[in-house]
């Protein structure tokens, strides 16, 4: 789904603040897709890896909270279970809720929250999707197709097919990472979350 990041000679180190939120087992409980739920804002994108594949969604507007996932229709995407989940991540432009699998039955999160907190540095990069032609649209998710294999993931974006060129990948998955400085006054990786999903025109 994520192909290798490309030379991007624009980005470049910003200054901003952040806050980091650990988040225990006791504070999860047993059910870590509900308590993701409780966390949740309307409109967050949702990128989960289970056992059995990768699963895009997104969270619905208004005052009941759910997660929104593409039409069988559109496309045959692994359920967003417990049993099977390993990792997620929720965000936005502002923040990430990230829950990933301790052990069995334990699970421990972290939030990432921008413009509070700490004074930090972080630059932005953007990962290339898959994604060579729009297949087809349907509520808010988008079933891409890719090359000769006719890879597919259904994305929470509605794309409409344009006629792209063959090999051209417009799909970004924008991540942020946050920068500090080691005993040696290197900038190295400290943490990373991701932003948002978005089509380069």
């Amino acid at each position: 789904m994520i192909m290798p990041t490309q030379n991007n000679p624009e980005r470049k180190i910003q200054t901003g603040q952040s806050q980091l939120t650990p988040i225990d087992i006791l504070m999860i409980g047993r059910d870590p897709i509900a308590w993701l739920l409780g966390k949740a804002e309307s409109n967050m994108i949702l990128l989960a890896h289970a056992d059995d594949g990768v699963i895009w969604g997104k969270v619905s507007s208004g005052d009941e909270k759910q997660f929104l996932f593409p039409a069988l229709s559109l496309f045959s995407q692994v359920p967003f279970r417990s049993q099977t989940l390993q990792m997620a991540r929720l965000f936005n432009a502002q923040q990430e809720i990230f829950l990933w699998r301790m052990d069995e039955g334990k699970w421990l999160a972290r939030v990432l929250h921008d413009g509070t907190g700490e004074r930090c540095l972080f630059l932005d990069e953007a990962q290339v999707l898959w994604g060579t032609r729009v297949a087809e649209t349907h509520a808010g998710f988008s079933l891409m197709e890719d090359g000769e294999q006719r890879l597919h993931h259904a994305v929470p974006l509605a794309l409409a097919d344009r006629g792209w060129e063959k090999n051209r990948r417009p799909l970004r998955l924008q991540v942020r990472h946050y920068l500090e400085a080691d005993d040696n006054g290197w900038l190295q990786i400290a943490d990373s979350r991701l932003v948002q999903v978005k089509k380069e025109e």
